[in-house]
């Protein structure tokens, strides 16, 4: 029987030589590159003016793109637009797999199918930080460029200090918590309905429907902000925007989260190991 090691080898080399893989990857690429080219061709054209961020008081658009506070904009578009890319692979890496038959073939040769799974989710898992480290590059590189564009300097003296990696590793761990949840919900969801529309359709409705949704119950009063902690949107919009976080907010995001990943998790094994995919029928 293969081991983990074994079988996350296996997995990584076939989504690594997926064209979806690579489509996805110049997609995010592609797209991140040409905001911080347009902002940095605003910023040559003289444009001047204040940004406002949900969670946080308005800033020039000078200092949104510069470093320090540049580097967010990159991690930002990596945690936003990444998380929809991942999701899609997620879903891509189960559902493609059920219509191809791959699966049937790895477990008629003998591959633990527990293991399977596991080594499948390390290999997303490793996505997701692939995913924000090149967020990240691109948003340090922009921003420097942006820097030399502005002023002809790196501005080191402005952001090289103990206190930009702190913030930094902040985000990025912030970034790749909200990315591995809507991963894991979107590899979850195609794993229990064998299907890999319904499981990029329902995770995109949940990933941007349940945002406006939540949004408008909390709105209702403290009643409403309490129903609306119910849902993960909550949770992950209040990790990824909050500032002054305090021991109960810390509580109910981290139950939040850690029982929705519990959840998705043991739901997933659960039909994973029940499914038949050796006769080529039905779940």
């Amino acid at each position: 029987m293969a081991s983990l090691g074994t079988l996350f080898g296996v997995e990584l080399a076939k989504i690594v030589r997926r064209p979806m893989t690579w489509i996805l990857v110049v997609i995010l690429f592609g797209f991140t590159v040409l905001v911080y080219a347009s902002l940095i061709l605003a910023l040559v054209s003289g444009f001047e003016g204040n940004v406002t961020v949900e969670g946080a008081e308005g800033q020039s658009f000078e200092d949104m793109i510069l470093l320090p506070d540049g580097f967010s904009l990159g991690v930002g578009l990596a945690q936003g637009v990444g998380s929809v890319l991942l999701a899609i692979l997620a879903a891509g890496t189960f559902g493609s797999e059920f219509s191809w038959g791959t699966l049937r073939t790895m477990l008629l040769m003998r591959a633990d199918r527990v293991r399977l799974l596991i080594a499948k989710l390390l290999v997303l898992l490793l996505a997701v930080v692939v995913v924000m480290l090149l967020g990240a590059a691109i948003g340090l590189f922009g921003s420097l460029v942006a820097g030399i564009v502005v002023d002809g300097s790196l501005r080191t003296d402005q952001w090289l200090t103990a206190s930009f990696f702190r913030d930094a590793a902040r985000l990025m761990l912030i970034g790749m918590v909200y990315s591995t949840f809507w991963t894991l919900f979107a590899a979850a969801l195609t794993i229990v309905t064998r299907s890999l529309a319904a499981g990029i359709g329902v995770t995109m409705a949940a990933l941007f429907v349940g945002d406006f949704t939540t949004s408008i119950i909390a709105g209702l009063g403290t009643l409403g902000r309490w129903i609306s902690r119910i849902f993960p949107n909550t949770a992950l919009n209040a990790l990824s925007t909050g500032t002054d976080l305090v021991a109960t907010d810390w509580a109910w995001i981290v139950t939040n989260l850690v029982g929705y990943t519990a959840l998705m998790l043991a739901i997933a094994v659960v039909r994973f190991r029940r499914m038949n995919m050796i006769s080529g029928g039905g779940g």
